[in-house]
């Protein structure tokens, strides 16, 4: 029983220094993040056979498990004190398709604020706050977080685009749960920005 105790420890240690475990040849383990009091973690893993599952810890124990993917291995995923609420934050997400129907009506003349809001990628999800359940409670699209002037900084990387500081490459600070139970976070034009859970 010692050793068990052990084990599960140092998997949360592994999971929460980023080492991550991988318990199959195609099994990946993303990063486990802990809530700001310290008592819950959440982890996501993409299973073998395309399957995925996000646990959540409390101490060494899983708390509850969502099965199905909700993101990827490297996605940002808080959760809150309570381990009820957890936000996504999309690290890469993948841009839409040009809006639908006709575009505006031509002026002749084309600012940079409508071409800007006209950009696919600014009415893509980058956020999620979900329930234990897998309900979604809210989402950020882009434009939500970003403004105008902050959407040239945007990265294009074919059909995706980085925006989150501190992660994937970009400058900033990582995401986290502040001490008042919140998510800080930098955008990619250096916002900093408080999600309520």
């Amino acid at each position: 029983m010692r050793g068990a105790g052990r084990l599960a420890v140092g998997w949360l240690l592994s999971g929460a220094l980023g080492l991550g475990a991988v318990a199959g040849a195609a099994e990946k383990v993303g990063v486990t993040r802990l809530s700001s009091n310290g008592n819950y973690g959440v982890r996501f893993t993409e299973l073998d056979g395309g399957g995925c599952k996000l646990d959540a810890h409390r101490d060494t124990q899983v708390a509850w498990t969502l099965s199905g993917c909700v993101g990827t291995v490297d996605d940002v995923y808080l959760i809150a004190d309570s381990g009820n609420r957890l936000w996504v934050l999309f690290t890469l997400p993948e841009e839409k398709a040009a809006p639908k129907g006709p575009p505006p009506a031509d002026s002749g003349r084309r600012t940079r604020r409508a071409m800007t809001d006209r950009a696919p990628f600014s009415r893509v999800t980058v956020a999620k706050l979900m329930d234990r359940t897998g309900k979604v409670l809210q989402q950020k699209t882009l434009q939500d977080l970003i403004g105008p002037r902050g959407r040239d900084k945007v990265r294009q990387l074919g059909r995706h685009f980085k925006w989150l500081g501190g992660v994937s490459g970009v400058a900033g600070n990582s995401p986290r749960v502040n001490e008042h139970n919140q998510v800080e976070l930098e955008t990619i034009d250096l916002r900093k920005l408080q999600l309520d859970f």
